[in-house]
């Protein structure tokens, strides 16, 4: 099962980067015992709940009739599964959204001209990027390192004076 839910992790997007933390403990119920584990994870970049609910309880499902996944709570950006085996709770899974990060940087309409001389051919290739302040915004909070690191580093050319 563990396995099962790493992959569904991997094919998410998600990795051991993501994992903010990681408890395990020995649960006993008469003659039954069993390790529960809690794992807290912070999303990177905005995945909506409903198909992390719909992967993982298609996975779990496909592993047995004895195996399920129980929404607890999703509420303000928090979204609190249970994985059952049995009836009894094995795995606590905490998902939170990801952290919106306001840039520091006024955002005004942007053209990004990105200059890649380092071809074989000696020649230089160029791109040109455009993009709103919404859809850079849009852009950062998901953490697109490319847009931020122009952002940080780019240098502005031209730039249209405002009416």
């Amino acid at each position: 099962m563990d396995l099962a839910l790493k992959s569904q992790f991997y094919m998410l997007g998600l990795s051991e980067e993501n994992v903010v933390s990681r408890k395990s403990q020995v649960r006993k119920r008469g003659k039954q015992k069993w390790t529960l584990t809690t794992t807290t994870i912070q999303l990177p970049r905005p995945i909506p709940f409903r198909r992390l609910v719909r992967r993982l309880s298609r996975e779990m499902a496909s592993l047995g009739e004895d195996i399920s996944v129980v929404k607890k709570r999703d509420q303000g950006g928090v979204l609190e599964l249970q994985v059952r085996v049995q009836n009894v709770v094995a795995h606590n899974l905490l998902f939170y959204e990801p952290k919106v990060v306001k840039p520091e940087i006024p955002l005004k309409g942007r053209i990004a001209i990105v200059i890649d001389d380092l071809g074989q051919d000696r020649q230089v290739a160029m791109d040109f990027i455009v993009k709103t302040p919404s859809e850079i915004e849009e852009r950062l909070s998901i953490g697109d390192f490319f847009i931020k690191k122009i952002l940080e580093k780019g240098r502005v050319l031209y730039e249209k004076p405002a009416h």
